[in-house]
């Protein structure tokens, strides 16, 4: 264990004992040096409650560095993620994904069926942790949208990059910046195909990703309507996605869109009052459906129906999404 490790360990187990929390380590696993996993146990001293966990060290406390950790396959203990400060926006995403960590501050997420620890220290969102070489956060905005269009179109994992940009609404440099980059983490990108073996971790992650991202309020313009009805403006795109876009959700409470481009105009048809509590939620359309019709309303590409309603945190919602899940493998046919 090198210096800069034997101090981040050091800083957690002092953060851990506050929480009232022991970690105690009994070596690494099944031999392999130098990759910061270890066999570990929690123990909370006020009680009898013990876990045994796989802990591993990471130089960032962000996704892309959970997943490029060799977890030994097959092995069902709980993972523990021990790190330098993590941002706010990598902590709401481990969380969402049940992932638990400790960083050098005392940021915690630590969850079984008998404990539950959930710290956030205060200007965690001020600080970024350092990347380590070749670490790119696949799940940053504009990364996200390549991303999305690869999951949601995955013909384009063998097109030009010039269509994948286009796709995505990136730049054909990021663009391949991704693809390169989800090649040399699964070794064919074609594995985000359906089936492969790589798509449900990354659609997933893709997820919990978006209410901070894609999907966060500073990125949303937000109305008052009586009726959840969307109807055309001139000159604007339309997908309609949410409760909305989920026919088996009955009296639907919200209206979820994306437009292209925004014109106030699309408020005044629909009648939309910027003034009380908003049910209808509007967001500036980044994708370009490879075979996109000419029609000026389209339901919005299942991966987005899909994250919307998993981030409303509501049984209903929860369920109407799966079925979305279910039923289209989130492809857009």
């Amino acid at each position: 264990m090198n210096a800069e490790t034997h101090g981040i360990v050091r800083e957690v187990e002092e953060r851990l004992r506050v929480m009232g929390l022991d970690i105690s380590a009994s070596g690494q696993i099944d031999g392999v040096q130098n990759l910061g996993i270890w066999d570990a146990e929690l123990q909370r001293r006020d009680t009898s409650w013990r876990r045994p966990v796989l802990a591993a060290i990471v130089p960032s406390m962000t996704l892309s560095s959970y997943d490029q950790i060799p977890w030994p396959a097959g092995d069902g203990r709980p993972r523990l993620l021990i790190g330098p400060r993590v941002t706010t926006q990598s902590a709401d995403r481990f969380r969402a994904l049940g992932v638990n960590f400790v960083d050098t501050v005392g940021n915690a997420f630590i969850r079984d069926e008998a404990l539950l620890i959930d710290v956030r220290r205060p200007g965690g969102a001020a600080v970024s942790t350092a990347s380590a070489p070749g670490d790119v956060n696949l799940f940053s905005i504009k990364r996200s949208q390549v991303l999305f269009a690869l999951l949601t179109w995955p013909g384009l994992v063998d097109a030009p990059l010039r269509r994948i940009a286009e796709a995505s609404g990136v730049s054909i440099g990021l663009a391949k910046e991704v693809v390169d980059h989800l090649s040399q983490r699964s070794g064919d990108v074609r594995d985000l195909w359906p089936g492969g073996r790589s798509r449900d971790r990354f659609v997933d992650q893709w997820v919990a990703a978006f209410p901070s991202g894609l999907g966060a309020s500073r990125r949303t313009r937000r109305f008052v309507a009586q009726t959840l009805d969307v109807g055309p403006a001139d000159g604007v795109q339309i997908a309609v996605s949410g409760e909305r876009g989920a026919p088996w959700i009955r009296s639907p409470e919200t209206l979820s869109v994306w437009v292209r481009p925004w014109d106030p105009m699309v408020a005044v048809r629909n009648r939309w009052r910027s003034i009380g509590e908003p049910n209808v939620f509007v967001r500036e359309m980044f994708w370009r459906a490879p075979s996109a019709g000419d029609a000026s309303i389209t339901l919005a590409p299942p991966l987005l129906v899909f994250a919307e309603l998993m981030a409303m945190n509501d049984s209903r919602a929860r369920e109407a999404a799966e079925e979305i899940r279910s039923r289209t493998g989130l492809v857009d046919a």
